[in-house]
């Protein structure tokens, strides 16, 4: 029986794998009421998180540019924690260690990999299953009853006037053209062509993203030729674009963090897909929500994607095109308001 203090969770991955764990936090908090639920996280899952009333303390593990230092403070930290359990969505050596050096007693992950044999108790990562999903079968051994938990985010009042103030009172279709895997973007030129389509409809697009897509946003507008669309990229934090893709009718993307922010927000999901596909998990799961791919010989060329195409014609999202993506799009948006 569980009688210690406190519960941990080490989610250090990309940004969509820490807003997928948001439904482990939710269970984890529901399952283990009597202990107080501790995250380590990146600095950019600290802010992702912050909010979440599921979570007792945000701890931040700097591991891009202080990996062995905070390694190191970390451990000393659990040492002196008293953590009857700890989970890792994650799989990661790093995390497993923290875990097994920190002397926490029950150590919960995936098996199959190196990092297993530090846990105390492993559960299989299945193939062809919504990934937060997944996660949530690390509880398995506790209880039947995880898979109700869906993913969630809390932006503060603040971050919910501050994207009202920048609407000024649309409801628009969010864009965000942007990835950090350049083969999982869908074309720029596509991107600007279903803007021009949209707003021919009456919609209001408004574009999101990181300071690093700046520049790919102000040229998708420039194509477009309108001088009616909203650019917010690279000026909100990120709770603050999850405001904005809540208050928004649609959000379109690529396979990215967006999409994930958009299921926790609960706003229907255009999204596309061309070197990763869906069996790899981490698509829109709520029902309504559409992903726009070919199928071709090539895909997948890569879990995450890739800098270039390794064919050279980046055929997975070129033959997907804006004109015959508008009529699902158009669909979607005669639906009710989720919201």
């Amino acid at each position: 029986m569980i009688d210690k203090q406190r519960c941990l969770m080490i989610e250090t991955a990309f940004l969509g794998d820490i807003i997928l764990s948001s439904a482990l936090v939710q269970a984890l908090h529901n399952n283990f009421p009597a202990l107080p639920l501790d995250v380590i996280t990146t600095p950019v899952g600290a802010t992702i998180l912050a909010n979440n009333p599921n979570i007792s303390r945000i701890i931040v593990f700097d591991k891009k540019r202080h990996k062995l230092r905070d390694f190191f403070k970390l451990l000393k930290h659990i040492q002196a924690t008293d953590y009857a359990i700890g989970f890792s969505p994650h799989r990661s050596t790093t995390s497993a260690r923290l875990l097994k050096m920190g002397r926490v007693p029950v150590r919960v992950g995936f098996s199959g990999r190196r990092a297993s044999k530090l846990y105390t108790h492993t559960t299989e990562k299945k193939k062809n299953r919504f990934a937060y999903l997944r996660y949530l079968d690390l509880l398995n051994s506790y209880t039947n009853g995880s898979s109700h938990y869906t993913t969630e985010l809390f932006p503060s009042e603040k971050d919910t006037r501050k994207a009202k103030e920048l609407l000024n009172g649309k409801k628009p279709i969010a864009i965000a053209p942007g990835s950090v895997w350049n083969t999982k973007r869908w074309l720029a030129e596509y991107y600007s062509k279903l803007t021009f389509l949209l707003s021919e409809q009456g919609f209001s697009p408004v574009f999101i993203g990181s300071p690093d897509e700046q520049e790919l946003c102000a040229d998708i507008v420039r194509q477009s030729g309108l001088t009616n669309v909203l650019n917010l990229c690279g000026t909100t934090t990120i709770l603050e674009a999850a405001a904005i893709i809540r208050q928004s009718r649609l959000l379109i993307c690529n396979d990215s963090s967006p999409l994930h922010i958009a299921n926790a927000v609960n706003t229907p999901v255009s999204a596309f897909f061309g070197p990763t596909v869906r069996e790899f998990g981490f698509f829109p799961y709520r029902e309504g929500d559409i992903v726009f791919e070919t199928d071709i010989p090539c895909r997948p060329c890569g879990h995450h994607g890739g800098k270039s195409c390794p064919e050279k014609n980046h055929s997975c999202m070129r033959s997907i095109l804006p004109e015959d993506v508008l009529p699902e799009i158009l669909k979607t948006l005669k639906k009710p308001s989720r919201h």
